[in-house]
């Protein structure tokens, strides 16, 4: 890479490249001057078709896998502006070349007409790429607005495709990902045509997914059955059976529980396959179970509390103990729920009437806890789809899910911890807080809510009278949740106790509250907007990651009433609303509104809508996440606003924490 202008001083320029735009993750490789010209050596796969690159003037790092839709990304891989194709002994570009530039111009937000001109020339070079054939239908419907003649064209070119091709399963695999109203038909030919195909199984289970989509009983269940029928070891027989527990749980609840059970006594699954697991796609998020005898468990644990079955509820709670299941979230599930967790059932919307016993609880959460290791985890549905990758990609993925993993058994951690305090066993609850903490040090970039850690330790050192390591802890939940109202009224208590007055607290919490991230956005009408146009105000930053939701009818309302109440009583010299989005189509707002442009969101860990207080120096001070109204949280908020605009400035602090 010539020609490329450095910043005086910079003596060690980057290449970033990316081998496979289809995974936008890069790799990083540092250059060497020879002459006027600035090398960098990297390895390539023998499958690579084209490499998209730009030269970087510092050390930036390559792109992170968990933020890689967001707008400073996009930002970032807009910076890629050179590629080299590979070609053939001709001279021609190779299959694949242009398909990965239209990948390319997809992630760096290009519009469709500049896409479809890579696209167009794949097919008309490589008229058997049929995965350019559906990229490109893809973008001649987004680029005609769906309107009939561009619908009408797409089907022709789909039927003609499906014709010139009869013998190839790929022509009707790839034609039924956007057949939007034929895609049942096309999957059925293809499992019935073509059974040894490796997406015939997908196939049929794809048209099950869509029956339940679609939410007709009769032809979903036939569906489900037929799909058991053909593919009895299908490495997606476990989310079908899941599936069908889920609709015979509101539609027939007998049959559910007959269902279940046999599945709970394992008639119905094949033995364990750890590698055929790893290849399935059950969404990350799922409650209940990952496997169909761990989700039975669960369901069958809320059906038996729906009815009243207090009795053969905790029955069953000990046989998941006795039984030793490897799926690690029926005991979380199960042990949560025991333990008087109010949150939603399964598929009953609010939380049922369940059974409570906490000792009971701790049984179930001890024996789940052996299995949520991160080896057994990465063994599990959802947790291990990317052995296909490239290795560079497959990495990223793996250790993507194993924070993940982490995350899991944080939380069966905290949860035995609490059910420990509630029996007042402080001592056992210690060490099991001392590896939820440890665990934080690895996985707090994927917290973006309240931390509970800290301040249940602290909890648990206070009732054994160990008063520096309850203060440290305590401190440390207010550093980490920016302020938290209990763990400083907690701290009130200890240097009463144990100095009879408050004098030396408020130094040690002023150095607690972090600093607020410098940052430069950009608003609708186009100006910037800095946080140093904020110096010596009380900010409330309003961050709105998906929607506009004081648009959403019932969405909130609570907040956006008190925001402009806010925006009225209090004075506008000393206090700001900012509302951030991270979409660019949120074109209307009741404040001002910034584009987050400048990763404002990566740096506060932002994952849902949440509301911000930070201080006239710049520090953050109250974090609140707006997934949920609750009763009595907007006017703790409008209580913290009222003190921080009462607040002197600390000693040795000015308002120029943040500055151009």
């Amino acid at each position: 890479a010539s020609g490329v202008e450095l910043e005086e001083g910079i003596q060690r320029p980057e290449l970033h490249y990316l081998t496979h735009p289809q995974y936008p993750l890069d790799q990083v490789a540092p250059m060497v001057r020879e002459g006027d010209v600035w090398t960098a050596e990297i390895e390539m796969p023998g499958d690579t078709p084209v490499v998209c690159f730009y030269v970087s003037p510092g050390e930036e790092g390559p792109l992170d896998l968990s933020h890689i839709a967001y707008l400073t990304d996009r930002k970032r891989l807009q910076r890629y502006q050179h590629s080299i194709p590979i070609v053939d002994a001709e001279g021609h570009p190779v299959q694949d070349v242009e398909y990965n530039l239209g990948l390319m111009a997809e992630h760096q937000g290009r519009s469709s007409e500049e896409i479809l001109v890579h696209l167009n020339r794949e097919v008309s070079r490589y008229p058997e790429n049929f995965q350019a054939h559906l990229r490109r239908w893809v973008h001649m419907s987004r680029k005609g607005n769906h309107s009939e003649r561009i619908k009408a064209r797409v089907k022709a070119e789909q039927e003609a495709l499906i014709e010139r091709y009869p013998d190839r399963p790929e022509a009707l695999w790839w034609t039924a990902q956007i057949a939007t109203d034929r895609k049942e038909e096309l999957y059925r030919q293809l499992y019935q045509r073509f059974p040894e195909n490796e997406h015939a199984d997908e196939a049929a289970y794809l048209i099950a997914r869509e029956r339940r989509i679609q939410d007709d009983a009769d032809v979903q269940m036939a569906a489900q059955e037929e799909f058991i029928h053909l593919y009895p070891e299908s490495r997606y027989l476990d989310e079908v059976y899941i599936d069908r527990l889920r609709y015979l749980a509101r539609a027939a609840p007998e049959k559910a529980v007959a269902l279940a059970d046999s599945l709970i006594e394992g008639s119905l699954i094949p033995p364990y396959d750890p590698e055929k697991e790893q290849e399935q796609r059950i969404n990350i998020t799922v409650l209940g179970g990952r496997l169909p005898e761990g989700y039975a468990y669960s369901l069958r644990f809320d059906l038996l509390s729906k009815e009243g079955e207090k009795g053969d509820a905790l029955d069953l709670a000990e046989r998941l103990i006795s039984s030793d299941p490897r799926d690690p979230y029926p005991y979380l599930y199960i042990g949560r729920k025991l333990s008087g967790e109010t949150g939603k059932s399964l598929l009953y919307g609010d939380s049922l009437n369940y059974p409570q016993d906490l000792s009971l609880a701790i049984e179930v959460l001890e024996a789940g806890l052996k299995w949520a290791i991160p080896k057994n985890i990465l063994e599990l549905p959802g947790y291990g789809a990317f052995h296909s990758f490239p290795d560079h990609v497959q990495s990223s993925y793996r250790q993507f899910y194993l924070d993940q993993a982490y995350v899991l058994r944080q939380r069966f951690l905290q949860s035995l911890a609490e059910c420990r305090i509630a029996r007042k066993e402080f001592t056992e609850a210690v060490p099991v807080l001392a590896e939820a903490a440890e665990l934080e040090k690895k996985i707090e970039r994927y917290h973006w809510n309240e931390n509970r850690i800290s301040p249940l330790l602290g909890e648990a050192f206070e009732h054994l009278e160990k008063w520096e390591e309850a203060e440290s802890a305590y401190l440390q939940a207010v550093r980490q949740n920016y302020s938290d109202p209990a763990a400083e009224s907690a701290l009130k208590r200890i240097h009463r106790k144990q100095y009879g007055d408050l004098g030396n607290l408020q130094p040690l919490l002023q150095k607690c509250y972090p600093a607020a991230p410098e940052f430069e956005l950009t608003d609708i009408d186009g100006r910037k907007v800095r946080s140093a146009d904020f110096q010596g105000k009380v900010l409330t930053l309003y961050y709105n990651s998906s929607g506009n939701i004081e648009r959403r009818s019932g969405s909130f309302p609570s907040y956006v009433e008190d925001l402009k109440r806010w925006e009225e009583i209090f004075p506008k010299d000393d206090f700001a609303i900012l509302h951030v989005s991270r979409s660019p189509k949120i074109k209307h707002s009741l404040f001002r509104l910034a584009l987050d442009d400048d990763g404002l969101g990566d740096k506060l860990r932002i994952k849902t809508n949440s509301l911000f207080l930070i201080d006239r120096i710049g520090r953050l001070r109250l974090r609140r996440e707006l997934w949920r109204s609750e009763t009595g949280q907007t006017r703790e908020v409008g209580q913290k606003i009222r003190e921080l605009l009462a607040e002197d400035i600390p000693e040795g602090h000015s308002t120029t924490a943040w500055s151009h």
